[in-house]
Formats: structure tokens, sequence, C-alpha cells
């Protein structure tokens, strides 16, 4: 997949306290490293030398930025919990799906929203992205869930409380043209990101870090474990496997999306995810 981020100043705290230095004159001499150099000094020299290349650039920005996902997280598909194929007025199929990101009895879900066009007559190639504010922020459609749990209080839509009201439903739509994208022939799929983990000071205990955390600590985090980036990058990966098992989506042309903090995650989901490294190689090996 091909991910396209829009870079803010916002930063996502970590749980664990790491002193942020905010004054440029007191940032210390540094040198970037070469993106095609081996850390041995090496310069890469060919295309089958760049994977060795970038699994060490992936573990300069897991080590120093953005944290180590932890191995062996669960990778179970969804299920389809609503269809209407009559959606913005017959324009477009959309489904809810949940794709749970833990397992056990009371699973991490991720409410997947899904609009794809009514009529198309191949595989369509999709927008991914995590919105803000929740699914029914970005449509009118009054038969779209409001968020449930914890959301950002919004006093330009009326949310107050963290609890997300009908008051705010479409008050992101001019954000996500939805009908533009489906004219084009894309499909478009989002999910709010407090589904993977509630964006606040102590989020984790409700999200997805906290749900597969060490127990019996206060603070269960370790120096370079993941932070919150990393865990709604793992959920944006997650959803393009569920997206990967429809027929009518082609799952090999999907581009991940976002802004600010979110734009972050786009581009780290995009990083780590072997299957843009795949996409990337099956380019560069055709004839043009």
């Amino acid at each position: 997949w091909l991910a396209v981020g829009c870079l803010g100043t916002c930063l996502a705290r970590s749980a664990v306290s790491i002193p942020i230095n905010e004054v440029e004159e007191a940032v210390p001499a540094y040198t970037l490293p070469e993106t095609l150099t081996f850390r041995n000094g090496q310069r890469v020299a060919s295309a089958r030398q760049w994977p060795q290349r970038r699994a060490e650039l992936l573990h300069l920005f897991e080590e120093h930025v953005y944290g180590r996902i932890p191995a062996g997280l669960p990778r179970s598909p969804g299920w389809v919990i609503e269809t209407r194929r009559d959606a913005l007025g017959g324009k477009a199929i959309r489904q809810r799906i949940q794709v749970p990101l833990t397992r056990g009895p009371r699973p991490i879900l991720l409410d997947l929203l899904v609009y794809r066009p009514a009529h198309a007559d191949r595989p369509v190639p999709m927008f991914l992205g995590l919105n803000f504010d929740g699914n029914h922020t970005i449509t009118s459609e009054s038969d779209v869930p409001l968020a449930r749990g914890w959301v950002a209080n919004r006093p330009r839509s009326g949310v107050t409380n963290h609890i997300a009201s009908e008051t705010s439903r479409g008050s992101d739509a001019a954000a996500w043209p939805i009908a533009r994208i489906l004219e084009r022939g894309y499909g478009l799929a989002t999910a709010y990101y407090g589904d993977a983990e509630p964006d606040f000071d102590g989020g984790w205990k409700q999200g997805l870090r906290g749900a597969v955390a060490r127990s019996g600590s206060e603070n269960p985090f370790a120096p370079g474990d993941w932070g919150a980036i990393a865990a709604w990058s793992w959920a944006l990966s997650r959803a393009l496997d569920q997206l990967a098992l429809d027929p009518a989506i082609d799952g090999r042309r999907v581009a991940v999306l976002g802004h600010s903090r979110l734009g972050k995650t786009a581009l780290w989901a995009g990083a780590r995810d072997p299957r843009s490294e795949e996409h990337t190689s099956e380019l560069q090996s055709r004839q043009y």
C-alpha cells in the first residue's frame, strides 16, 4: 500500500515519562544517517540489498521514535455487522465491519466503516485512514452509530464530557469527500482511532496497549516499548487485513492517509507493513 501522511506538530505522549525539549537552541549537534548506507559504512549498491538496510532503518525508528510493537499480536478476521446497498442515495455500498485487535471475552474492537461504489464492475482501490472524532462525524447519514467510549471535547460541534452526540454528526464531512471519491471509482474505509486507544494521558489503559500490557504495574512499559502512534498504526494494518479479504476490493491498491498525529500513524503503518515493500518491488520489476 501507499502511505500518505500529513504531518503536524502534535505529539502523542507515551505512558513512559520522557523529558521533552522544546527549545531549538538546546538540541545538541547531530548527524542524520545516510539512508542508503549500512550502519557498517557500506553503501547499498543494489535493490537486493535494500531489505537489509530497510530493517536497519525500521530498528532506528523503533528505538528512537515509535517504540517496538510486541511480537505475536493476533491477526484475527473480523465480521460484517451491517451492509447497506443503497447508501448515499444509492451511490454506495456501505459496510460496518468489526475487526478484533485482541482476543478474549472482551476484545478491543475496531469499527471499520467502508464505502465502495455501488456499480463498480471490478475490484476497487481504496483510501484508508483513521479519523479523530468517530465514524459518525465523516457523514451526515443518521444510521451510522455514534462513537463509543471516550472522544475529545469539541466546542464547535457541541461535544462535552467526552461523549459523542448527535450534534457532531457530519462535523468532519468536508475533510472526507466520500461522494467525490466514489465518483472517481475509489472506495473509502475509516475507523475512529479511539477504538484502538483513546487519545489522552493514561488512555492506554482502555485500549490495545493496556489489553496486552504486562499486568501488576501502574506503568508496565519499558523504554523502547510501543507508544500510541504505534498502536494506531497496528490498527491500520489490521484494517488492511480485513479489506484484503473482500473480493470486491483491490487489496493491493490501498492508500493509507492521515492528518497530524494520524499522518505520522499512516506513515509508520506504511513503513512497517511488508505489503508496501512487496508492492514497491512489483512496480520496480515491471517493464514500462
